[in-house]
């Protein structure tokens, strides 16, 4: 049997900030725009069963906006939602964000994306190395945030 599930890994990165900070960053939906060059939070916050809104600035699949399902808000190691793609409503996305503790100041962070219906076998293997660039650019401006974040808090709380 064919399947109509197919599977995209951003790079495993590690960052030097403690979980919480990145899980801060990465909930953070008005700062989106300082440090995700390819996705906005136009309305709406992180928790489960809320709808936000975003749009992409990056895929060439973008519309101007879409309506998130948030899946899973687990504080501060799993973010997940659930998006239709109207591609004769064939098309469904899943991405997860995974931050994992490894030290008090330091955390990795990973993320997947899943589409699943008729439309992942055709659509996938086409936006491929656009949709690869999206996941490591914004895991790269993740941890950047983050890492600059808790920076200046270090500075903040030593000066003090």
């Amino acid at each position: 049997m064919l399947s109509t599930k197919k599977q995209l890994d951003c790079a495993i990165l590690d960052i030097d900030a403690p979980a919480e900070w990145v899980w801060q960053t990465l909930t953070d939906t008005e700062h989106y725009e300082r440090w995700s060059h390819s996705l906005r939070v136009k309305e709406g916050a992180f928790a489960v069963g809320e709808t936000p809104v975003v749009c992409s600035t990056k895929l060439p699949m973008a519309q101007p906006s879409y309506k998130l399902h948030i899946e899973a808000c687990e504080s501060p190691r799993l973010l997940a939602w659930t998006l239709n793609i109207p591609v004769r409503q064939t098309l469904q996305l899943k991405r997860s964000h995974f931050v994992t503790a490894l030290s008090e100041s330091r955390c990795q962070y990973s993320s997947i994306i899943v589409f699943s219906g008729l439309a992942a076998l055709f659509i996938t293997p086409l936006l491929h190395r656009s949709l690869q660039r999206h996941l490591d650019d914004f895991a790269t401006g993740l941890k950047a945030e983050a890492e600059t974040r808790y920076f200046h808090h270090l500075q903040t709380v030593s000066s003090a």
